[in-house]
């Protein structure tokens, strides 16, 4: 817990807001910040003399009450280099009580950045914010109380419901749930209807309108919004707006927003920041004064053409000199007029309501500077320009020029060469993608070695009748003991002192009175238990004097203790050894000294035979611990997969006349080459753990052989998976956890039969689990092959045996095989053979099933099949209680959408062949009475050079057709025409055609802005020389230039 605590605390130090009980900083921590404190100082200065008499800020006098006021606030961006990013700088703001500041800026101006600032994700790099009169960076932990926060992004529990959302941040905040507030939230934001679904089955603009609703619960006295409106209808966008106006009068408001019409309607006071820097802050009326150029006279004439807008031009110029042409496009004109009196105006209208046919004029009508322009002469995206002079109603050329190197549909490759070109994309993409990915690299290669390098740690831990070390008879050996001396004369006294010196500290002598070994013997043993006595005495020595001056030297021993013997006639040998050689010098002068050891004898056949448990015990802990390890790098196969699926990105790719085949082999030889990698870097384990039955000549090959084939068995097995799944994270985990059981577990229960002689049904489930699990038959296999090896080696030498003893364990018919790899016990060979099988099936699966690259709807594939069964059987029912089917039912309705839209359908088909026709296209979701449908019979046309727009409030099938039209999701009825081919029919013709810009982000994280255009573009097959000339003008079409090498999860 104690860790865990470190842990938080050094991320909010690092990442938001310091805890005042945080860790102690290092001497370089704060030579670091010292330095970074001085850089800011000095650009405070910088800036300060910059932007010195600036008056695009208003005075403000009201006497509301100033509730967050920021003060000279900096972030930036550095490491210990000299490199750093700035992105606010300067920020002095003062947000008041009942108001609703508006906060606008370009893409990376500083918003996001200040909010995550005020709300704590953030700590700020230099100056000061206070709300209610409290440091942001001494009292966050009061302040957060106080707070509620809308982020860009919604942060909803898929699994929640709208009423629990609301209960549950209420209560984080601390505040009392109030069920009317609760109710009025959702009546004003149109979500009664919504209280009890799932978030995850709300559309994209209602989990915004939760999110509002969110902050705004709990009273929160200070709500920051980042872009609170984005993916709202109008109608949603309205009631929001209706909220935050009602809701404003007892808070304080901070809203960024890209819609100009928002700031202008809410803002009570609304500031501009431009890369990080405030341009100016004041009512929209200060704001639209201070960068107004004029009054915008919009005329609308009857036919295009810009001779008339000129001509038009020359009469306005007469009543006022200076008006201007801002643009031309079609047959709408924009003037720009000097501010002027109105009789000037009233003149002028007078003038052109009596030419109106002269100059061909439908309409006209003046209006004042809009926020959007004053947004644009504020916070200039380029250098700028004087947009007085802006008057073709083309693009320009230099926008010209980037489209046309945009167009190269006269020179891609085809064939072969694209195939080739769109191969090495995605390999490349997966590259890129696994090496900015280290820890799933580390997962994949390092859990499989950890894991085995443990078995075989732990294996050679294990008593080993091959390796039993030899043995040094001391008694030493035998821990601390104590031994019996009796000596009689002083001859016999020098020898009992060299037997006495041989001993260490630890052993102790004692004398034995008169020679009497058996009443010393049994005194001891009364004193103390026998097992107590034959722990402490193990040996002991009597000398004695004979006669004609000779010397009896006897040795005894305790026959409890093994290897006594020994270790008594070594004591004696050593006794009379220093007498001889070293008597003469005395103690301690060095001694020469016997060494006895014991080798022991080489086991054996017989005895490797009847030890054959512990064999069993070491090749099932390597088999348990591999298949462990492979099981849970298995599992991350299916991350990328589901990822890529579900942000989009593979379906983009598969619109880029990409096939099924060539892109699921592209995923399969990049993840097999980290595969590979890790089998490898395991056979290195084994060669350092001398593992010679997996190593040894051609049982190397063998090992290897198996382990290719668990990868083609188990790889393709994971991309089958991976559309079970819509979440990677929950998909590993899933996926992982099966791959233990069905390893594991069906291992275990295969030796557990095995043990307990169940020969029938241990064959029975060994063919199941191996149709089955491929993991199973990895573990099972080098189980068998283990043990296999072992009895052969064993049983080899005693085979000539066999003719004298039939009925031998060696002698059987099956009991071991010199051909591993046959297909009957105990061979591999089967379970080789299913490995294969697994992965021909699951490719087959995969390609001519699962993703053919036709159309499918998103959760097809995760029904289980007790849902399709139960469809069956009402559609069945149906069939028998009404005499019709489901599918007759769908062609009546069919039929009266047809004879509904048959007339506006002869209408379009008689003109000209449109570009896109979409003739009574229907979507349904669910089925029986939780039948939703998304899209009724919707029937147009667009034309080529036309741009058509699809409206409609959230939940009314925009998105659902557009899935369609893109082959996100199959057609239920219907069909729509891409340059007359059928989507429905000619999918693989038609998607060539098409290019798609999904609602949410379909890009890879990863990779780069160039990267990911440059993968695009060898998917389309543009050449190899057009290729950086295609991405460069793509990227600057649409303002990327100065991103182009910065990763996508770093753009906003």
């Amino acid at each position: 817990l104690a860790c865990c605590w470190s842990m938080l605390s050094c991320a909010c130090r690092l990442l938001g807001m310091s805890k005042r009980r945080s860790l102690g900083t290092t001497q370089s921590d704060n030579l670091f910040r010292r330095r970074r404190k001085e850089s800011i100082e000095q650009a405070s200065k910088e800036s300060s003399a910059s932007n010195s008499g600036v008056g695009h800020f208003e005075d403000y006098n009201n006497p509301a009450r100033v509730t967050v006021s920021i003060r000279k606030l900096y972030k930036i961006y550095e490491n210990q280099s000299s490199a750093r990013k700035t992105a606010v700088e300067d920020l002095t703001l003062d947000l008041y009580y009942g108001q609703i500041t508006a906060l606008l800026g370009h893409n990376g101006a500083g918003k996001s950045t200040t909010i995550s600032i005020l709300t704590g994700v953030l700590a700020p790099s230099c100056g000061s914010i206070t709300i209610n009169g409290m440091d942001i960076r001494k009292h966050f932990d009061k302040i957060q109380t106080t707070l509620g926060y809308c982020p860009q992004y919604n942060p909803l529990f898929a699994c929640m419901t709208v009423y629990e959302h609301l209960i549950f941040y209420c209560k984080l905040k601390g505040r009392q749930l109030m069920p009317t507030e609760v109710n009025r939230l959702l009546h004003l934001l149109n979500l009664e209807s919504k209280r009890h679904s799932l978030a995850d089955h709300l559309s994209g603009g209602m989990k915004r309108k939760l999110c509002v609703a969110i902050a705004l619960i709990g009273g929160s006295e200070v709500v920051l919004l980042d872009e609170p409106t984005t993916g709202m209808d109008p109608r949603a966008r309205h009631d929001a707006w209706q909220l935050l106006l009602e809701e404003k009068q007892y808070r304080t408001m901070l809203l960024t927003t890209h819609f100009m019409e928002e700031a202008d309607l809410l803002g009570d006071r609304i500031a501009v920041l431009s890369n990080g820097t405030l341009q100016c802050c004041g009512t929209s009326f200060f704001l639209k004064r201070q960068f107004g150029d004029g009054y915008r006279l919009k005329v609308i004439f009857k036919y295009t053409g810009e001779g008339k807008a000129e001509q038009l031009l020359k009469l306005i110029e007469e009543y006022i000199p200076g008006a201007q042409l801002s643009n031309c496009i079609g047959t709408e004109a924009v003037y720009t007029v000097p501010l002027i009196k109105g009789a000037k105006l009233h003149a002028l209208f007078s003038s052109i309501e009596q030419k109106l046919d002269h100059y061909d004029v439908e309409s006209f009508g003046l209006s004042i500077v809009t926020m959007e322009e004053v947004f644009l002469r504020v916070s200039p995206k380029e250098p700028a320009v004087d947009d007085h002079q802006v008057r073709v109603s083309t693009p320009s050329s230099e926008l010209d020029h980037k489209l046309e190197k945009l167009n190269t549909r006269n020179r891609l490759n085809k064939g072969f060469k694209l195939a080739r070109q769109q191969f090495q994309a995605l390999v490349v993409k997966r590259m890129l993608d696994a090496v900015r990915n280290g820890r799933l690299l580390l997962v994949q290669w390092g859990v499989p070695v950890l894991f085995v390098a443990v078995a075989l740690a732990i294996n050679r831990s294990l008593p080993d009748e091959r390796r039993s070390p030899a043995l040094v008879l001391s008694v030493e050996t035998y821990g601390s003991t104590r031994i019996g001396v009796y000596s009689d004369d002083q001859l016999d006294r020098l020898l009992a002192d060299q037997y006495r010196l041989q001993f260490s500290n630890e052993q102790t002598v004692e004398l034995v009175k008169d020679g009497n070994f058996t009443g010393f013997v049994l005194e001891r043993i009364e004193l103390s238990d026998q097992a107590l006595f034959d722990r402490r005495y193990v040996i002991a020595a009597a000398f004695e004097s004979g006669s004609n001056g000779s010397v009896h030297l006897t040795g005894h021993f305790n026959n409890q203790p093994l290897h006594a013997v020994a270790v008594s006639l070594n004591a004696l040998d050593n006794a009379l050894l220093g007498y001889v050689v070293d008597g003469q010098t005395g103690p301690g002068r060095g001694r020469s000294t016997l060494t006895t050891i014991n080798e022991p004898l080489p086991a054996t056949e017989f005895d490797r035979l009847v030890n054959w448990f512990e064999v069993g015990v070491t090749e099932f802990n390597l088999a348990f611990n591999l298949v462990f390890g492979f099981s849970l790098s298995a599992g991350t196969f299916v991350l990328f997969s589901i990822n890529e699926r579900r942000s989009g990105s593979k379906h983009l790719q598969l619109l880029c006349k990409v096939q099924p085949a060539l892109f699921w082999a592209a995923n399969f030889l990049c993840d097999f080459t980290v595969y590979l990698f890790t089998v490898c870097s395991v056979l290195l384990v084994f060669v350092a753990f001398d593992v010679d039955v997996l190593i040894d000549g051609w049982r190397c090959l063998h090992t290897l052989l198996l382990f290719v084939l668990y990868g083609w068995a188990m790889i393709p097995f994971m991309y089958v998976a991976s559309f079970f799944f819509h979440s990677a994270t929950g998909g590993y985990v899933k996926m992982t956890v099966f791959n233990l059981l069905s390893g594991l577990l069906t291992l275990v229960v295969i030796t557990v039969l095995l043990l307990l002689n169940m020969t029938d049904l241990h064959k029975t489930l060994t063919w199941i689990f191996m149709a089955l699990f491929p993991n199973f038959c990895l573990g099972q296999a080098l189980s068998t092959y283990y043990f296999n090896y072992f009895v052969f080696s064993s049983c080899e030498p005693l085979m000539p045996f066999c003719e004298f003893t039939p009925d031998a364990f060696c002698c059987g018919q099956d009991t071991f095989t010199s051909d591993q790899l046959r297909w009957k016990h105990p061979g591999v060979g089967r379970f080789l053979f299913f490995l294969f099988l697994h992965g021909t099936l699951y490719v087959l699966l995969l390609l001519l099933w699962i993703d053919t690259g036709r159309p499918r709807d998103r959760d097809h594939w995760s029904r289980s099949v007790g849902q399709l069964l139960l469809e069956t059987s009402r559609r069945l029912f149906e069939f028998s209680r009404h005499g019709t089917s489901a599918s007759a039912s769908q062609q009546r309705l069919t039929d009266r959408d047809e004879n509904r839209d048959s007339e506006t359908v002869r209408e379009e088909t008689s003109r000209d062949e449109p570009l896109l026709r979409v003739e009574r296209l229907r979507k349904e979701y669910g089925s029986g009475e939780r039948r939703l449908v998304a899209v009724d019979g919707v029937s147009f046309q667009v034309p080529a050079g036309e741009c058509f727009g699809l409206l409609g409030c959230n939940g009314a099938g925009k998105t659902s057709t557009f899935r369609m039209l893109s082959g996100e999701q199959a057609i239920d009825a219907g069909d729509a025409f891409v340059n007359r081919t059928s989507l429905r029919f000619h999918w693989t013709e038609a998607k060539s055609m098409i290019g798609y810009c999904p609602q949410f982000d379909a890009v890879l994280d990863n990779l780069t802005v160039t990267e990911t255009l440059t993968l695009f573009a060898r998917l389309h097959g543009i050449l190899a020389s057009d290729l950086d000339d295609v991405v460069n003008s793509a990227a600057d079409s649409v303002g990327l230039s100065a991103f182009k090498q910065h990763r996508i999860e770093c753009l906003r």
